[in-house]
């Protein structure tokens, strides 16, 4: 049963446009990557041998329910992971933006059920964003299927309760590394810049150019929550048939170890954000 203080913060959330505009965003981004570029790459009647698509029919293969689960989870680690990230400042930080802190610190027993209740409402949001995507995905793949005039063979319940999980755990990790920002740094605007910084520059300079370069960067790169994210979905999606990988999923690590390393982040994080709001001093 859900507590007073999560309703509460789902409340919150469900009042916020910007939470709105971050699913919409991932939505659309993830739409577009798997059903509307393969369509208009089946349409134009050429193929794309360098992306992975020989013919105009791989593209269309592409998007048929069969491979809903890799089209989904496509643009998690790296898109979907950066605006999680900003999902996760915004609920955190947000409060200190707004000089509203301290009215909630008054408000409840005490400030790790403030804290506690926030995280869960991230979590179930998450979930939620994964929940919508896959379900946006199955609809786009299944009128692709019947304009197309070809048989709708859907993933088993095993492959989609996998792929929901794995996407969950990735978005979850990333909101909860924003969350623990947002608390750090008591504002909105710099976990943001910082956090997207790593995700799309560091993280992808380490994991994809000097890590390949620089021997001592290879163990290094295996254990950062990027390069993990990737290997969680690149595990979920291994034996598809997805053309190239899309950017952020990547075969570094196995999938149990993959997993294991992001639970570990995710657990650090919610760590950092409950003792940061608990500690610290909540004035401006």
């Amino acid at each position: 049963m859900i507590s007073a203080e999560i309703r509460a913060e789902l409340l919150v959330l469900r009042k916020r446009p910007a939470v709105w505009v971050l699913l919409a965003a991932e939505l659309a981004l993830s739409l577009t990557f798997a059903y509307l570029l393969p369509i208009t790459g089946y349409l134009s009647g050429r193929g794309s041998p360098g992306n992975g698509f020989a013919t105009p029919e791989a593209y269309l293969a592409a998007a048929l329910p069969d491979q809903l689960v890799p089209n989904t989870l496509g643009g998690m680690p790296l898109f979907g992971g950066a605006l999680a990230l900003i999902f996760g400042v915004l609920v955190a930080g947000s409060d200190y933006a707004w000089d509203t802190v301290k009215t909630r610190a008054t408000q409840l027993r005490s400030r790790a059920q403030i804290g506690t209740a926030k995280l869960a409402g991230v979590a179930i949001g998450t979930l939620i964003a994964v929940v919508a995507a896959f379900a946006a995905g199955a609809v786009c793949s299944g009128l692709v299927a019947v304009t197309t005039g070809h048989p709708a063979r859907w993933p088993d319940v095993a492959a989609l309760l996998t792929g929901i999980g794995g996407g969950w755990l990735v978005l979850t990790m990333w909101a909860f590394c924003g969350a623990a920002l947002g608390y750090l740094f008591r504002t909105v605007a710099l976990p943001i810049g910082l956090g997207l910084v790593w995700i799309m520059g560091v993280e992808n300079l380490i994991t994809n150019v000097l890590g390949g370069q620089v021997s001592w960067l290879e163990p290094v790169r295996k254990v950062l929550p990027a390069a993990d994210a990737g290997s969680v979905v690149g595990a979920i999606v291994r034996g598809t048939d997805l053309g190239a990988p899309p950017p952020g999923i990547n075969f570094l690590s196995g999938g149990t170890q993959a997993v294991v390393i992001l639970v570990a982040y995710l657990l650090a994080f919610a760590a950092v954000s409950l003792v940061t709001l608990r500690r610290r001093d909540i004035s401006s």
